[in-house]
Formats: C-alpha cells, structure tokens, sequence
C-alpha cells in the first residue's frame, strides 16, 4: 500500500488514490515517512514499534506489482496467521487506474477473488521451522512441547535464494541468512500450483516410512517433512500399523517385556524406550510360528497358532473338505477351532483372499517356486508337489480319504495333484515287524 520511491504515493501533492487516502485518514505518514519520524505522537503507556525492527518500512515500499500478487500474499501472511483474528477486514479502493494499462482489473476485484469468503484454520501439525503468528518454531520436543522464538526480519539478511536454497542444512548459512518458514499444510498442501504460495513457503518432501522412519540426521529431518512425536513417549503399546505411521516414537527396548528396569518401574527408562511385543517383520509370512518363545515375544496379524498346524490338524482338513451330510454341531465345533486357533493357507504364496476374517486366522507360507513351474514333469511325485509351489496347484493339497496303498486313482494326474496321500504301516506289507534285531543285554 506504500509507492515505492515515496511512502503515501503522492499525498504530499493532493493525489486521492488508495495509498493515499490511507494515509491521510491515519499516522502512516508520520510512522512511514522517515523525515516525520521524530513528529510521531506517543500516547501514554504505550510501547513504540519501530518499523525498521521487523521490516515493515522495507516491505511496505514493494509496489509496482498486480493487485492479484499483492493479495496472494496478504493470503501467505494470513495463512501464518490463521486462528489468532476471527475476522479480518480490507478497505480497497479502485484508483485512476483502474480500467487502463497499468491496471485494467482495478484493485478491489483481485483482492475480492482471492481473500472473499476465504477460511482458515491453524495447522493441524507443528514442525520445526514452522511460523505460528509472530513466532516461529524453533525446536520440537519428544514429549510434544513446542520452542518458539519471535521473528525479527532484519536480524540477519534474507538469502538469495529463498525457498530454492539448497544449504538450508548448513548450520553457519542458516546462522547468516534468513528463510521462508515451512509451509502449515505440510504434505496435504493443495497451494503447489499458486507461485506466491511456492515462494513464501518452504515444501519439504514427505518422508515415505512416516511415523517409522528411524533417521536422526539433520539433513534428512529438513530435506523430508515427518510426523510429530506420540505424546505418550514410553508408555505407549499401541502398535497397530496406522498409530506407528501416524507418529513418531522413542525406540523400543531390546529386552522388550522382560527388561528389568521395567519390572523395577524406572520412570527415566520407561520415558526413553518402549517396552512392548514389536511386530514381526515376516507379518503373516513368518515361518517361526511354531516356536513359542518368538510367537510370545513378537506380534503377528494372525491368532495362536494352532499347534497341529499344517499337517496333524485333523479339524481343519475336515473344515477344508466338509461334506454335506456332516452333522451341524459337530462342523460348528470344528469351526469354532478354526476361527479360534491360525492355521496355515493351504494356497500359501498363491492365495488372493484378502479378507480381514482370512487374515486373522491364516498363516501364508512362501514356499520355493518349481524352477520349470507349468512345464514341470514331476507332477505324479508327492515329495516334489509336497516341496514345491506349482500354479494353481494347492502347496498342501486336500487329503485323500484313501491312504496310500488303497488308493485307486494314484495313477490319475488330476487325482494327484489334487490331493495328497497318508502313508501307514499297512502299506509295507501284511507282516509286521518290530524290535527284531534289538541285542541282548550282558550283565
């Protein structure tokens, strides 16, 4: 609103246009002026606010630019402002410029397009870098307190570069230069396309691991925008996959539930590291489920794991093959068991069942691909169809009710890819033997 040679414009000559008509109808040209600086009147108890200390005198005098630019970025301004006015009012004038070259859209119509009916709100996340009002934040505490120091423009001069700079990791530049502050909408930033929004606000990227992101480094927290810290610090357990994206947490303790500072409640201890079951890195792949102490220590998407599981089950092979004559509450038993209790897919790497209900309950075994897949001519040998994956082929096939050596359709391919078969003693032979050849003791 100031001319940029003269503050006011042309007050001083009688011209009537926005600038001036402001600065008749208030101080400005006492406090902007810098020959009627000394004329200023004080009123009592009041505290005097230097222009050239935060750098309005120097702003102000930035003129021969489009109405629409200088609205843009009265918007960045109010961006940083957001929840400190309930409302905000602008007097633009149409000057006798309006309609010609210089100005052909006026003054009120750009500023009516870009600020009218406009609504914000404070920024849902705080980062560091970030100005709130007239402060910026400085330093992002774990525990989610905030540092902030005021912003005093003229301190130190603003880089060159701005919002371009690629030193904004080296400390001794930031020390010397000034920047633009983060932009408040973070990731979920919807200004990319508007220039005077771009050159106001520093974009970091979004940091693809989130809230699990373990770097510490000084260039990566600038170059990559990252969740705030869980205000829980160590007492938090909740390790569902959207809390641990969603922020930010103290490592985990490496002794887990079974660390004795833990047991001994050391508030100091408990502040830095968690202490929970961390989740399994093979999720519902994980091929360790059988082992106890690890199922106890870790958590994985699926429930107990049934100890039968995959081969002894015999609920589950009844489950997979019920017929349909089978007694309702005895198949209502079984089912019990198999939503109680995981159990390995019989497709493995194969299955496309993605439902919640599924996945609880399943374990998905990566077994070895066959190296010649469809072209594969051991397809009537059980131990090969039992230690490879083929495509559409199940990795545990259904169980044939026959065993073995009674089976009629052991010849059939379709048969025996289709099912598997149990081998029993009867299958060796109408004799049976047993602890012929055990030695006789000498005393």
């Amino acid at each position: 609103m100031a001319n940029a040679f003269t503050p006011g414009g042309g007050y001083r000559k009688g011209d009537n246009a926005q600038e001036e008509n402001i600065f008749r109808r208030s101080n400005y040209c006492v406090s902007l002026d810098p020959d009627l600086d000394p004329q200023l009147q004080k009123t009592y108890g009041s505290k005097v606010y230097y222009c050239d200390d935060h750098g309005e005198r120097k702003e102000m005098r930035k003129d021969q630019s489009m109405p629409k630019h200088i609205a843009l970025i009265f918007k960045s301004v109010i961006l940083q402002f957001a929840g400190f006015f309930k409302e905000i009012v602008f007097s633009i004038i149409d000057d006798h410029n309006t309609g010609n070259h210089l100005n052909p859209n006026g003054n009120f119509a750009p500023f009516q397009d870009v600020l009218d009916n406009l609504i914000v709100s404070p920024p849902s996340t705080q980062v560091k870098g970030m100005t709130i009002g007239p402060y910026l934040i400085s330093e992002m505490k774990r525990s989610g307190k905030i540092l902030v120091s005021e912003i005093l423009i003229n301190t130190i001069p603003p880089c060159d570069y701005a919002t371009s700079c690629n030193r904004q990791n080296d400390q001794q530049h930031l020390r010397d230069f000034s920047h633009p502050p983060k932009c408040p909408f973070g990731s979920e930033c919807t200004e990319t396309k508007d220039d005077v929004h771009l050159s106001c606000f520093i974009h970091p990227q979004h940091c693809r691991e989130g809230g699990q992101c373990v770097k510490e480094d000084e260039r990566h927290l600038s170059d990559f925008d990252h969740p705030n810290f869980c205000s829980d610090e160590g007492n938090c357990t909740n390790m569902t996959l959207s809390h641990l994206n969603q922020y930010r947490h103290v490592p985990l303790c490496q002794h887990g539930l079974d660390c004795d500072e833990l047991l001994r409640k050391s508030a100091a201890h408990i502040q830095k590291l968690r202490h929970c079951r961390k989740a399994c890195r093979f999720g519902g792949n994980c091929i360790n489920f059988h082992d106890l102490k690890h199922i106890r220590a870790e958590t994985h998407p699926f429930k107990d794991p049934c100890p039968l599981t995959p081969y002894a089950c015999v609920s589950y092979v009844r489950y997979l093959q019920r017929e349909e004559k089978s007694d309702q509450d005895e198949f209502k038993d079984i089912e019990n068991h198999c939503l109680r209790y995981a159990h390995v897919c019989p497709w493995g790497r194969q299955c496309n069942d993605s439902s919640e209900k599924h996945l609880e309950v399943s374990i998905h075994i990566a077994r070895e691909m066959c190296p010649n897949s469809k072209n594969c001519t051991e397809m009537m040998n059980d131990e090969h169809l039992n230690a490879f994956t083929h495509p559409g082929i199940r990795d545990i096939r259904y169980r044939c009710r026959s065993v073995a050596s009674e089976c009629q359709e052991r010849g059939n391919s379709s048969h025996i890819t289709k099912f598997r078969h149990v081998h029993t003693l009867d299958s060796f032979g109408a004799t049976h033997c047993a602890n012929l050849f055990i030695e006789k003791e000498t005393f």
